[in-house]
């Protein structure tokens, strides 16, 4: 899984796209006050687009943002009580535009008199590329996931700006603590 499609996720920041997160009910959140970032690996290049070290650097400024908006301190990873690292997924999807169906009735052609009736329908089928953006939470003392945050939408070269991954990454930041 690529850290470049995780931009993809943070593209998927776009208005009406929802966020989803999991978690360990038996974490205590209220412990969790400083975070280090966990650099994801790049050994294995997927895609280009979405495993890259330009995109893992805007996903890292953007969680940073986030993270310190809401109040957490980033500090050296062995100060930090908590882990942030991401990943990111694509994958290829098909959309069914349904069947439109029309009725008619006309009243004939120029060589004939008379009255016709049509009945057509139409389908069509759209290929494009989804992708994922997921924020990992793990606890520093243990190495424990505890927390898990992300985002799908279609991939776009418009996520992949500064912008549109600081509104993904800030929309799933949303979503931590959990409730």
């Amino acid at each position: 899984m690529g850290v470049a499609l995780s931009g993809l996720l943070v593209l998927a920041a776009c208005a009406g796209v929802p966020t989803r997160s999991d978690f360990d009910a038996s974490a205590t959140f209220s412990e969790l006050r400083s975070f280090a970032w966990l650099e994801p690996s790049y050994e294995t290049v997927e895609d280009p687009l979405l495993d890259s070290q330009l995109l893992g650097a805007k996903v890292y400024r953007a969680t940073v943002n986030a993270l310190t908006a809401r109040g957490y301190r980033q500090v050296e990873t062995d100060q930090a009580d908590f882990l942030v690292t991401y990943h990111t997924t694509s994958r290829e999807r098909i959309r069914d535009s349904g069947v439109t169906v029309g009725f008619g009735i006309s009243r004939g052609s120029y060589r004939r008199g008379g009255r016709h009736i049509f009945l057509g329908h139409n389908e069509w089928y759209e290929s494009y590329q989804e992708g994922t953006l997921i924020l990992d939470i793990i606890r520093a003392d243990d190495n424990r996931l505890v927390w898990r945050g992300w985002m799908s939408d279609r991939v776009h070269r418009d996520r992949f700006t500064d912008e549109g991954v600081e509104r993904t990454v800030r929309q799933i930041i949303e979503a931590f603590p959990p409730q």
